[in-house]
């Protein structure tokens, strides 16, 4: 059902003029981001409020032992401890507006080259995927004393469906020195495999280093390689529309 409501967002969006905006000053790929990032602060706050906590404990985490339906959701929106989310909000601010592909003349901004639909519905789709699988993956292995929350799932989402729909383009790291700009550089296509590569050797390798909750973003990432290779055939149609039929034939 979550799934099919962000299709029907995705699909049926229509961007406010300026005028009908909120905040028009704001660039809408700002006001995107820090909408999702106030309603994180807001709960992150909320944790922090005893009373609220009976609440939180049913719809903002998902627990294994008893899970909320409902928790699929809200704990894409959730953090408990301060570093966890400073660390997925700074990572979702950077995707959201800030970006970088190359040599290649690109939007520099993820939410401005998807659209502010799409990445909202992805966002959400790719947390509830992400909480989904990393709440099977517990239940299955016996594991009923598994928590998560977070918005990791959901970030990761939007990195993979950027880089699938930028699969063939060169990306350079702009924290890396310009000097090794020509040296340390990789496909979009590349680079999802890494990643995603970097959490299944993970979830098989009996030393854990970290506490990631690598299962959700995997799910994560699953769901935003999904949406990133039906957004780019979407756009490569929409190409071709509007090409003339002489540029079809000659292609």
């Amino acid at each position: 059902m979550t799934m099919a409501i962000c299709y029907l967002f995705a699909q049926n969006y229509k961007t406010p003029k300026r005028d009908e905006r909120m905040w028009p000053n704001t660039p809408p790929a700002a006001a995107t981001v820090m909408a999702l990032i106030g309603i994180n602060l807001g709960i992150f706050l909320l944790w922090k409020f005893p009373p609220a906590w009976r609440t939180l404990n049913r719809y903002f985490i998902v627990t294994s032992l008893y899970p909320y339906g409902a928790s699929i959701i809200g704990s894409a929106f959730s953090h408990q401890k301060t570093v966890h989310a400073l660390v997925n909000m700074a990572a979702l601010w950077l995707m959201g507006t800030k970006g970088s592909a190359g040599d290649t003349d690109l939007p520099a901004q993820v939410h401005d080259d998807i659209g502010r639909g799409n990445f909202l519905a992805i966002y959400m789709a790719s947390g509830v995927l992400s909480s989904f699988t990393s709440l099977a993956a517990h239940v299955l292995a016996g594991n009923l004393r598994y928590t998560s929350l977070g918005a990791s799932g959901a970030v990761c989402g939007l990195v993979a469906t950027w880089l699938m729909v930028r699969s063939n383009d060169v990306f350079t790291f702009y924290f890396l020195p310009r000097e090794l700009d020509e040296i340390v550089k990789a496909r979009g296509s590349t680079i999802l495999a890494a990643v995603v590569g970097f959490e299944i050797i993970s979830i098989l390798s009996p030393w854990k280093f970290t506490r990631l909750d690598n299962w959700g973003h995997l799910g994560g990432y699953i769901a935003g390689a999904a949406s990133g290779y039906a957004l780019k055939a979407r756009m490569e149609k929409d190409r071709r529309k509007k090409r003339s039929w002489w540029g079809n034939l000659t292609e």
